[in-house]
């Protein structure tokens, strides 16, 4: 009887999406996670501190207070629990509920979805926790029957905007897209001139919106709207934008998002874009920003994308429910088979001799993709997180592959498409579930998180060590807690000009737990191979070393 209940399917995807999740939440900080954490350890002054509207800075104060410094990942995970919910409940009140399985399922597995759910920030969970709570309330006012309650739930679409801009400006996206998608709507039922007469309200509307945000902003102590806003200034750039860092961040934030959750987007017909056109306005807008409007080649883009995950386990849950239909999904044994042996043999050649090229120069990974020497293993790493994993290029490339002949195939036979996409499911499934598995537990090409804590109680324990500088800011929080941490080492060649006095002249220890590999042939690795090593780790492909 407990089976045949069928919200008890969403109540297991929900358990599945905190299983995935639990094991990273006492990850150790990267970077501006460790910013994120002080600041907001220190208290409401962080407003002053944050180069962003006051709302969200409160939010981390108060985890912050809550969860402490070392519990700040619980914020995201929270939001994350409730986005679950929030998205259930949006795609079954637009769409299905057999829809809204396949978008919490979508949600749950993806690993873009796992890491924004643990990253210390407000893009991966707050935001998206306001887009899904502003869509419901437009489709309610969209939905609404009379005019008392079209101000109610108008009204409350409006305080919903209003305090995801107060989190961000970059919540401008979701706002335009409702605004798109309300032009859109008004559009196929309205004249000419009632369509400009909705398109001057919605203005005038926005005018009032924007003239109230900085009304509040303007009366908040210590807020300083001048200098939020002087901060976007060093994004506005065009002629000397990094395309080729801009690139690189976009498509590992592709291989983030996985086949998973990209190929629905191929089977979007006329009838399916009408229902979620407001998802992919928001998608399309985003995009627009992030890559267009604003340069984020210095910053960490594939943080920001992480908007992305949202609109696209919607899309991916109508898309997916729509091909199998009201029908009982049945399998046969053949397919089922065969997409695991396909599974399994794709799986395994992560296991064959890999090479680990180093971070610099890039031209060597371009080279290797071009000539076809794919197994070698790619670094993800982020100024936010994580701290850095590595996948095999060859398991990623074969996975998208098969995907994207599976995806052809299933056009072709559109007889065959059901099955087709078990096994592109299966193949999904399996990306996804390496992408997390090698994030939190590191076990097929290596852990940093373990070697940094034996290699931190070494530090610590050793009393001929007095400062240490860490390479690419690993463990910064961690050895500032020994009291011996120095400073990070950063081995990008636009630094190396500043760092060879720095070589000289430090007379003290590195912490090298070297993932991503440093060139051999750049100059920190020759000034390490002189030094003497004190202590020496390994975690599958990724070394640990002190040196003196």
């Amino acid at each position: 009887m407990f089976f045949k209940n069928s919200k008890f399917y969403a109540v297991l995807i929900f358990a599945l999406f905190v299983v995935l999740r639990l094991p990273g939440l006492d990850l150790p900080y990267h970077q501006d996670e460790v910013k994120w954490a002080g600041h907001a350890s220190s208290g409401f002054q962080a407003i002053v501190q944050i180069p962003h509207p006051p709302l969200g800075t409160i939010l981390m104060v108060m985890a912050a207070k809550i969860f402490g410094f070392d519990g700040m990942r619980y914020l995201p995970f929270v939001f994350g629990a409730i986005n679950f919910w929030l998205l259930f409940y949006l795609v079954k009140y637009k769409f299905s509920f057999k829809a809204s399985l396949w978008s919490v399922l979508f949600l749950s597995v993806a690993f873009y979805s796992v890491l924004a759910s643990l990253m210390v920030d407000t893009d991966g969970q707050i935001l998206p926790f306001f887009f899904l709570l502003s869509a419901i309330l437009f489709y309610k006012w969209q939905d609404g029957r009379t005019i008392g309650r079209k101000i109610f739930w108008g009204g409350l679409l409006i305080l919903s905007l209003l305090l995801g801009f107060l989190i961000k400006v970059s919540f401008i996206i979701a706002v335009g897209a409702i605004i798109l998608e309300l032009l859109c709507y008004k559009s196929e039922s309205l004249s000419f001139k009632g369509f400009i007469k909705t398109a001057s309200v919605t203005i005038g509307i926005l005018v009032l919106f924007a003239t109230f945000v900085f009304g509040i902003l303007y009366f908040l102590p210590n807020f300083n709207i001048s200098q939020k806003l002087n901060y976007w200034r060093h994004f506005i750039i065009f002629a000397d934008r990094n395309y080729l860092q801009i690139s690189i961040q976009f498509f590992k934030a592709l291989f983030y998002a996985s086949p998973l959750l990209l190929a629905p987007l191929f089977f979007i017909n006329r009838t399916n874009f009408k229902k979620i056109r407001l998802f992919i306005i928001f998608l399309v807008l985003g995009l627009i920003f992030y890559l267009v409007l604003f340069d984020f080649s210095s910053g960490a883009l594939d943080r920001y994308l992480q908007f992305m995950v949202v609109p696209l386990s919607i899309i991916g849950g109508v898309m997916v429910a729509d091909i199998f239909g009201s029908d009982p999904i049945r399998v046969s044994r053949k397919i089922f088979v065969l997409s695991g042996l396909v599974a399994v043999g794709i799986f395994l050649t992560q296991f064959l001799p890999h090479f680990v090229p180093a971070l610099y120069p890039k031209a060597e990974w371009f080279g290797r993709v071009l000539n076809l020497k794919w197994n070698f293993l790619f670094p993800f790493t982020g100024g936010s997180g994580p701290m850095g994993f590595y996948v095999s290029w060859l398991f990623m490339a074969l996975t998208w592959l098969a995907t994207i002949i599976l995806v052809i195939f299933a056009f072709i036979k559109i007889r065959w498409r059901r099955s087709t996409w078990i096994v592109i499911l299966i193949l999904g499934l399996l990306y996804n579930g390496v992408f997390i598995e090698e994030y939190l537990f590191g076990k097929i090409n290596g852990s940093p998180v373990v070697l940094l804590k034996n290699a931190v109680d070494f530090i610590k324990n050793d009393g001929n060590i007095r400062k240490v500088i860490t390479y690419n800011s690993i463990g910064d929080r961690e050895l500032a807690q020994t009291g011996k941490y120095e400073r990070r080492l950063y081995v990008a060649p636009k630094f190396e000009p500043s760092y060879v006095d720095i070589l000289k002249n430090f007379k003290g220890h590195y912490l090298v737990i070297e993932i991503p590999r440093i060139d051999s042939n750049s100059i920190y690795v020759r000034y390490f191979t002189s030094c003497k090593v004190v202590y020496e780790e390994f975690s599958g492909k990724i070394p640990a070393r002190v040196y003196d």
